[in-house]
């Protein structure tokens, strides 16, 4: 595969445009925009686009004294790959890193991917280490959780690369070429992203759309490189309020990854293998751990299956 290769600027001079969608939830973007305003690299805007029912947003960025600029859109449609594509479009960055709005990022983390383009013409979209809230895991239990995902599929020992079933692995913490990155915190060159966008398809079953990220990223991969620099932090805080609906996540989320399966051209079989890997483990789950969110999660995985055999998909997502 050929690849491209950018012209880019003096990296003190690329502009960077920070793209946060945002839902009734102020006091994460708060601290978001906080962890933006401490920045080292200087030439930022801030872009937030709002589907917030009321005016909260709209009035905090309004009186907001920042250094930079901050450009407020009001989404009155559409879910998380909408409102990414919205912000876009309004983006005049070299750069256009997208952020959840429970990301906090470390002090050097924009100048960090800032790096990586000036460095490597190649690389169109880059990330870094996703620092995740630190729960109690037993390590035996993690290493048999990680063998039974790549039995299934849903994981591989090649970090940052895409299975057979269309399941991404894990992303590796160290320098690396990957084939997908998250949005919680990745880049991309503004160039690039006037030939993709977000696929909307993705949240006509939820607003929160689930694997927008991965697929947009594994569809520039497979034109362009993509970078994992760890020298670039965040933390992903996971807001309270956030997908808090077991049974309608886990109903749309099976039901997007096999829209995700025909769109690329993913191994059928491999996507039911690992389907039936997922569908044991919340079982085994359940079992082990009898509560409301285990049961109305594999309730919820029943019900996307059942869709996608009766192919009762919403139109467009077929």
């Amino acid at each position: 595969m050929e690849v491209a290769k950018f012209l880019s600027p003096n990296r003190t001079n690329m502009r960077v445009s920070v793209v946060i969608p945002t839902k009734n939830r102020v006091k994460d973007l708060k601290e978001c925009i906080k962890s933006l305003a401490n920045q080292t690299y200087p030439q930022i805007e801030i872009i937030i686009v709002d589907g917030s029912e009321g005016d909260e947003t709209k009035e905090y960025i309004k009186n907001l004294k920042l250094k930079f600029k901050c450009i407020y859109i009001k989404q009155h449609k559409g879910g998380t790959a909408n409102a990414r594509n919205l912000g876009i479009k309004r983006a005049t960055g070299d750069i256009i890193v997208f952020m959840d709005d429970d990301v906090i990022l470390d002090r050097d983390a924009i100048k960090e991917v800032v790096n990586v383009f000036a460095e490597n013409e190649e690389v169109a979209g880059a990330s870094g280490i996703i620092i995740e809230p630190l729960t109690k895991k037993n390590s035996l239990a993690s290493i048999l959780e990680y063998i039974f995902a790549i039995i299934f599929l849903r994981d591989s020992l090649r970090k940052g690369s895409v299975t057979a079933s269309g399941h991404h692995a894990r992303l590796p913490k160290k320098p690396s070429y990957v084939e997908w990155l998250g949005t919680s915190f990745a880049a991309y060159r503004g160039d690039v992203l006037k030939e993709f966008n977000f696929d909307e398809n993705l949240e006509r079953l939820s607003n929160y759309a689930y694997y927008e990220d991965f697929d947009i990223s594994y569809r520039i991969s497979r034109k362009y490189k993509l970078f994992i620099n760890p020298r670039a932090k965040a933390i992903h805080r996971h807001s309270p309020s956030s997908r808090s609906d077991f049974f309608k996540v886990n109903s749309v989320k099976i039901q997007n990854h096999y829209y995700l399966v025909k769109k690329h051209g993913f191994s059928k079989v491999a996507f039911w293998w690992s389907t039936f890997g997922l569908l044991l483990a919340h079982v085994i789950l359940l079992l082990l751990k009898p509560s409301k969110k285990n049961l109305l999660s594999l309730a919820g995985l029943i019900e996307g299956i059942k869709k996608i055999s009766k192919g009762e998909m919403l139109k467009g997502q077929s």
